[in-house]
């Protein structure tokens, strides 16, 4: 996704949280951290949609808005990894994985309120892709 962490749309994943957590506390918690803002150069600006990267919260919140992508891609028979914002999503065919690519692609922009990243996406074969920095190769024709 593009500039995924930067764009998360904050009542959207608040609403999503409210389904998987009943604490109040904890709720109002998360709020306060996503709403927080950003202190550069001694100005303050308000956030009102984002969640900064690279602290603890970020996957977990990434994962929770993410769920309803998982249960898409499981409704429509998908076998597919995923990990925070990042996702492979496997098929037998060139022909499939276009088709896939675009009916995840509106999903992802019309249902969720994100971006396709054009440049990082890709359709390939499972042995010519890298997710994460892993490859799977195969080692049995050497």
């Amino acid at each position: 996704m593009k500039s995924y962490f930067d764009t998360i749309h904050h009542h959207r994943i608040r609403g999503y949280l409210g389904y998987f957590i009943s604490d109040k506390i904890v709720l109002r918690l998360i709020w306060k951290f996503l709403r927080s803002g950003i202190l550069d150069k001694d100005i303050y600006i308000e956030t009102t949609k984002g969640a900064r990267q690279g602290g603890p919260l970020s996957p977990i919140l990434a994962n929770v808005y993410l769920n309803m992508l998982d249960r898409e891609l499981e409704k429509r028979g998908h076998r597919f990894v995923r990990y925070a914002d990042d996702f492979v999503i496997y098929v037998k065919s060139r022909r499939a994985a276009e088709r896939v690519m675009e009916g995840v692609k509106e999903f992802i922009e019309k249902d969720l309120q994100l971006t396709i990243n054009e440049e990082k996406s890709q359709i390939c074969g499972a042995t010519k892709a890298t997710f994460l920095g892993f490859n799977i190769q195969n080692l049995m024709g050497k």
